[in-house]
């Protein structure tokens, strides 16, 4: 009995301004061989699959050959590509790969694929692996040193940042500052070569204080090789009115888009709840306000920013458009 299906792409778009499909859409059944699957699909493990804008699905699934593990799969109507699957030799020949750590699965527009994984017979047993079956895989082991020499990666979940390449906010062992520097956003290119692209310690770039922890926060990515992140900020010149921020990292360089602090039509920004960043570079995000007239009725709101304007979109306690009650919180 066929039970277990991956559906329409449309039902993992949460959060995507999608049009509903007329009908769901069968992409895969389990207990069905499909050409370049090393065995019959048994599972779908459904830890956050991943969906890009070309509607293909990132998965991970057992069969009945992977003993138990779990192989990435990339997957749309009438294809299944099978991109790693356990056993498979290591790129640098340490080891083969064994499963998968539990986290967020992420896949661009071009198919590209990223997972925390773990590897046998190797002495670093965990790492960072991106894979879309066309070119050699990206892998990063845990303990891999950083580009400037200031420690060591300890953990972190990877995200495909585009062009074959993957982005983590890592934690760092080892560096010179201890808890002061032991945080950073990192970017791992095809060739497995890194780049700093964020350091906790280092100087925001409006120059008000230095990043705090930057492994402990929000961030995304979009399809033009940025990422997003939110992050405590020390030293400021407002001390706790001005701690946090939200940052635009990568191509363009560092840019701040929005701070703690600072005054929008709706009030104060007092926290960063969701983000999100659109491929043009601005962002989206939900998030606190303070000095508002009737708190907790009204001391919420989504928010647009380009990183010269913040711009309402809606706030809590407004009437919604068509008259049919307030918006809430």
């Amino acid at each position: 009995m066929k039970i277990n299906c991956l559906a329409s792409p449309y039902l993992f778009a949460i959060g995507l301004a999608l049009p509903a499909p007329a009908a769901t859409e069968i992409v895969l059944w389990t207990n069905m061989s499909y050409p370049g699957v090393s065995g019959t699909l048994t599972n779908l493990a459904f830890v956050q699959p991943a969906l890009n804008n070309a509607g293909q699905i990132g998965f991970r699934a057992g069969t009945t050959s992977s003993a138990g593990q779990a192989g990435m799969f990339r997957a749309e109507p009438g294809t299944v590509d099978q991109l790693l699957f356990p056993g498979d030799p290591a790129l640098n020949g340490s080891g083969n790969f064994q499963g998968f750590v539990d986290g967020v699965m992420s896949i661009d527009s071009a198919g590209f694929l990223t997972q925390r994984g773990f590897f046998q017979n190797s002495a670093s047993t965990s790492g960072f692996i991106g894979a879309d079956g066309v070119g050699p895989r990206v892998e990063l082991r845990l303990q891999a040193p950083l580009p400037d020499g200031n420690g060591s990666i300890s953990d972190g979940f990877p995200m495909a940042l585009g062009g074959r390449s993957m982005i983590l906010a890592a934690t760092i062992v080892g560096s010179n500052g201890g808890s002061l520097d032991n945080s950073a956003i990192v970017t791992v290119a095809a060739d497995s070569s890194r780049q700093l692209l964020a350091r906790e310690g280092q100087t925001v770039p409006d120059g008000n204080g230095q990043y705090g922890n930057l492994s402990g926060g929000f961030v995304v990515r979009n399809e033009s090789m940025q990422a997003l992140v939110t992050a405590q900020v020390r030293n400021t010149t407002g001390g706790t009115a001005d701690d946090a921020g939200l940052f635009r990292l990568g191509n363009g360089g560092p840019t701040v888009l929005a701070r703690k602090g600072e005054t929008t039509s709706a009030g104060v920004i007092a926290n960063f709840i969701k983000i999100a960043l659109a491929d043009n570079g601005t962002a989206a995000f939900a998030g606190s306000l303070s000095g508002t007239a009737d708190p907790p009725n009204d001391n919420g709101g989504v928010f647009h920013t380009d990183g010269t304007t913040v711009t309402k979109i809606a706030r809590a306690g407004e009437a919604i458009p068509d008259g049919t009650g307030v918006v809430g919180t």
